[in-house]
């Protein structure tokens, strides 16, 4: 319950600094997700053209129903060139989503940066007598620098978070027991690294 409030309160503290770029940030990284599980999963299909089989699971049986949908022929070539705008769309949403978590990470230091110069600029002459100026501002520099650090750390961890829902139901779909298997031996290791972790600290 204390990790959860602890969460929502440094979602809190990131969206006030951020504002509305920091839920834009994570809309962009929600389809640039979507767009990479639909890239993934798109070759299936492609694949089973190549080995000459039948479409025998749920994902490419989708996708040909989709092309037929359409009235496109669900033939190889048009299986490439629809890979081919999936994975295009994929770069250019990745580029947009490293772009813009940049530009919050730098407008967000310079928002504090010129927000606490404005503070210090309203102080009286009697404070600056008894503060070393010089290794003040040096401080809150350095300050200002770890929470920028941190936004971009914590917004990491948002996008790996919101490709980890996207994925993992597209894995389940894919290969059901691989992937079921996988996440327990995953959420083995996570426990004794955190438990390995919390005892080396003390």
């Amino acid at each position: 319950m204390h990790k959860i409030i602890s969460l929502k309160k440094t979602l809190l503290m990131f969206y006030q600094h951020a504002g509305w770029r920091f839920p834009f940030l994570m809309i962009i990284t929600f389809f640039s997700a979507i767009f990479g599980a639909l890239g993934i999963v798109s070759i299936l299909p492609i694949l089973n053209y190549s080995f000459d089989k039948e479409p025998d699971d749920k994902i490419s049986n989708f996708i040909i129903n989709g092309f037929n949908q359409f009235g496109i022929e669900p033939e190889l070539h048009h299986l490439l060139i629809l890979l081919v705008i999936i994975f295009i769309i994929l770069g250019v949403a990745l580029l947009i989503q490293s772009y813009f978590a940049s530009h919050i990470v730098i407008t967000v230091k310079r928002n504090l940066r010129m927000r606490l110069m404005r503070n210090i600029t309203d102080c009286t002459y009697q404070y600056y007598i008894n503060k070393t100026t010089g290794l003040f501002i040096n401080i809150l520099h350095a300050e200002v620098n770890r929470f920028g650090s941190s936004f971009r750390a914590f917004s990491r961890v948002c996008v790996t978070i919101l490709h980890a829902f996207i994925y993992i139901p597209a894995a389940l779909t894919l290969q059901y027991e691989l992937t079921v298997t996988l996440l327990f031996i995953g959420g083995i290791s996570i426990c004794g690294l955190y438990l390995l972790t919390k005892r080396t600290s003390r």
